[in-house]
């Protein structure tokens, strides 16, 4: 199981974190789409860690005793994510470079003829800040962005690009709608996974808007954690520390733009507990991969492709027009039928985007057995933490066992399925995606149970260390409650009713949940003169998240994370 251990920020970790130096890099092949991976042959480290990463087995993503071991150190977390925010990059680099006929560097490497070492250097400068943003709670942590990083690039490697025939105009189809080719939006996916999370408090958006949250207030109660995570990702990225690298990932103002209609569409693509994106997700499923039954067109409605009605014509802001144009992608679908074949175009791409990160966030289901559990853990403890600390709404142990499978059947399953279906994977690969999901649901029902009663009296456990640490209370409150509390929690666990809670399940689909009681948490620093607590120094975490916060000032103070009780 991976460790549950806190992130530790010390000074020597953040200074590993962008202070290696990547110049001896050698040249690398082209990235040419296959269906399982693209091999980079190079002895820069950056280079073989992103392959490493790269080419590893989805099933293995995350394990600790896996080819590539999960990594609870932040500088090691920091290496991962920069090579693979450089070499992809780097892609978008070469490619513009060619679609622009601008001549090739001549240089030893392709990443250093893409990549500046400055840009190259404030990439692990912006990974190690947003990675010091993420706060110290139990599932939507560091580690969890991470994992969600890793699998988005991975899916992106696994996109199968085979010519499909060829349209009227003689151009060869896309079988991946052309993303498998378009560099710029494999770079936005993993940078949206890297963010999508930051600053996360832990307890779920219903629970913000319950509590009257400063973000749920800010956000209209509309995707308050993800649209909180979204500025601060780009708040962060336009900081002038990271001037070199923001311009050049978006070196003119129309690929600013489309960069953040990208990274925006993704990153609220996660909220999957909100009902109205997920009927918008749905309604965009329907129009761009129409099931059989609705391919006669008199039995489709407003479909992409299909002849609309005047009143559609003469009312562009209904149908799927007025859809599309709520998540940031109008597509002009209803003149030419040329227009109508990019529409189509542009709707499974941005389905396929959706389907990407998605399947990333929730990919411990979809991968194995091992690391179902150790995320499902995760995500009880952060669950249960939030309800003890008064932050949920109901206790997530007796309906624990019941409700992953409610999971499986309403969201996981499905999701696996429309993988296949969308055929960017390939058959081989898309079914894959189900085999495994069914896998581990089949193993839930064997050995859920009992897994579950292991989780529920780990999570209570870890509850009260947890308490112990932060309020240096003493250690023997856990020696005699445990049993009691969990003696109760297993009764009621074992005796609880066969009805599966909509809403239950809603929540654990990604509890949004803080860990602390407190509404403000604080990073500790070994300067004297900031406000102290329970006897410790703290930095504000306001202060890290203002768009000018200074890396160097965070380095020289020595910041921690999380805060812990001083001798």
């Amino acid at each position: 199981m991976l460790d549950p251990n806190t992130l530790n920020y010390t000074p020597s970790n953040v200074r590993v974190a962008w202070g290696p130096d990547h110049r001896n890099v050698e040249r690398l092949s082209p990235h040419q789409p296959t269906m399982t991976t693209h091999k980079r042959k190079s002895r820069s480290s950056t280079a073989n860690l992103y392959n490493q990463l790269t080419e590893q087995q989805w099933e293995t993503i995350g394990l600790k005793d896996g080819p590539i071991a999960a990594q609870t150190d932040t500088a090691a977390i920091v290496e991962q994510l920069s090579s693979i925010l450089e070499c992809r990059l780097a892609d978008v680099v070469m490619q513009r470079r060619t679609r622009e006929k601008i001549k090739q560097p001549n240089t030893d490497g392709h990443l250093a003829s893409a990549l500046t070492p400055v840009c190259r250097n404030q990439i692990r400068q912006f990974v190690s800040c947003i990675g010091g943003l993420y706060r110290d709670v139990n599932y939507h942590k560091f580690e969890h962005a991470a994992h969600v990083t890793i699998s988005a690039n991975k899916l992106i490697d696994m996109l199968d690009e085979r010519g499909s025939g060829s349209s009227k105009k003689g151009r060869v189809r896309s079988t991946t709608f052309g993303i498998a080719n378009d560099a710029f939006a494999k770079f936005a996916v993993v940078f949206s996974a890297l963010i999508h999370d930051v600053e996360h408090q832990g307890v779920p958006n219903r629970q913000l808007c319950i509590e009257g949250d400063a973000l749920a207030i800010l956000y209209n109660d509309k995707s308050v954690a993800e649209q909180h995570s979204i500025h601060i990702g780009f708040s962060t990225l336009q900081n002038p520390i990271f001037s070199s690298f923001m311009s050049t990932i978006v070196p003119h103002p129309e690929d600013k733009i489309e960069f953040r209609r990208l990274v925006i569409d993704i990153v609220l693509a996660t909220d999957i507990a909100s009902q109205e994106r997920q009927e918008l997700f749905h309604s965009k499923w329907k129009e761009a991969f129409p099931s059989r039954a609705s391919n006669n067109p008199a039995m489709r409605r407003h479909s992409v492709g299909t002849p609309l009605p005047a009143f559609y014509e003469e009312n562009n802001q209904l149908g799927m027009k007025s859809t599309l144009h709520v998540n940031c992608a109008t597509i002009e679908f209803n003149n030419a039928n040329e227009n109508k074949t990019i529409a189509e175009e542009m709707l499974r791409v941005n389905v396929v985007l959706d389907l990407i990160i998605n399947a990333a966030d929730v990919a411990h289901t979809m991968q194995s057995w091992e690391n179902f559990v150790i995320w499902n853990a995760n995500l009880y403890r952060e669950l249960h933490e939030a309800y003890r600390n008064g932050r949920g709404e109901s206790d997530p142990g007796p309906e624990w066992f019941r409700n992953q499978i409610g999971f499986y059947d309403f969201y996981v399953l499905p999701l696996a399925r429309r993988l296949r279906k969308c055929g960017v994977f390939g058959e081989k690969l898309g079914q894959q995606f189900v085999t495994n999901a069914k896998a581990i649901r089949r193993r839930w029902l064997e050995e859920g149970m009992a897994t579950s009663r292991e989780i529920l009296k780990d999570g209570e456990a870890h509850y009260h260390r947890r308490m112990h640490q932060i309020r240096g209370g003493n250690s023997s409150i856990i020696a005699d409650t445990d049993d009691d509390t969990q003696t109760e929690r297993n009764k009621s666990f074992s005796h609880s009713g066969n009805r599966i809670s909509a809403s239950s399940i809603a929540s654990e689909d990604h509890p949004q949940a803080a860990c602390f009681p407190e509404k403000t948490t604080y990073i500790r620093s070994g300067s004297e003169d900031k406000k102290r607590i329970d006897g410790c120094s703290f930095i504000p975490r306001e202060e890290l998240c203002q768009t000018n916060c200074d890396i160097t000032a965070i380095q020289a103070t020595g910041a921690s994370y999380p805060r812990a009780k001083t001798a």
